[in-house]
C-alpha cells in the first residue's frame, strides 16, 4: 500500500541520517586522534549533533540517543584540550542527561570534573570524580583526580583559578 511505502521511505531517510551522523562522528574521532586537529574534530562532532538535532524526528530512540551522547562526550574532550571549560561542562551535562549510567557517563563525569577543576570549582570537581568512582571504582584517572582532593594544597591551587564568587562559596569547605 501507499502508506507502507511512505513509512518505508521515512525509515530509509532516518537510516541515512544515522549513517551520515555516524560518518561525521568518525571523522571527528580521526581528527581527535591526531592530537593536533581538535578544532576540526569539534566541527565534525557539531555537524553530527546538528544533523541529529535538526533533522531527527525528536523521538530520540536508542540509536539516536547513543549517537548524540557519544558525539557530545567526544566534543567535550576536544573542548577540554582547547581550554574551553564551560563548553566542556555543557556537553558533559548533555551526556549525563541522555545516558543511563555507563562507561560513557563515567567519561562525561571525569571530563566535567576536569573542566570544573580548570574553572576553579573544587567542590563540583570533587563531586564529579566521586560520582565517576561510584560507577566505576577501578577507574585510574578518576581515582587519581579524586585522591588529589585529599591535599589541601591541591584544593587551594584549584580554588585560586576560580572566579571570586566561586572562591567565596568554597572557602568554608577547605
Amino acid at each position: 500500500s501507499e502508506e507502507e511505502e511512505e513509512e518505508e521511505e521515512e525509515e530509509d531517510l532516518k537510516e541515512d541520517l544515522y549513517v551520515r551522523a555516524e560518518r561525521y562522528k568518525a571523522k571527528g574521532n580521526a581528527c581527535f586522534k591526531k592530537g593536533s586537529e581538535d578544532r576540526k574534530a569539534i566541527s565534525w562532532y557539531s555537524k553530527a549533533l546538528d544533523l541529529l538535532l535538526l533533522e531527527g524526528d525528536g523521538a530520540t530512540g536508542d540509536l539516536e540517543r547513543s549517537l548524540l551522547a557519544a558525539s557530545y562526550c567526544n566534543r567535550a574532550a576536544c573542548f577540554l584540550r582547547c581550554g574551553e571549560w564551560s563548553a566542556a561542562v555543557t556537553d558533559s551535562d548533555e551526556v549525563l542527561r541522555l545516558c543511563p549510567p555507563s562507561s560513557l557517563t563515567v567519561k562525561a563525569l571525569f571530563r566535567r570534573g576536569k573542566a570544573h577543576e580548570a574553572l576553579g570549582d573544587a567542590d563540583a570537581a570533587r563531586r564529579d570524580f566521586e560520582s565517576a568512582l561510584m560507577l566505576e571504582p577501578q577507574n585510574k584517572l578518576a581515582t587519581e583526580a579524586h585522591d588529589n582532593y585529599k591535599s589541601v594544597l591541591h584544593r587551594l591551587v584549584v580554588l585560586s583559578r576560580g572566579a571570586p564568587e566561586v572562591r567565596a562559596r568554597q572557602r568554608k569547605g577547605l
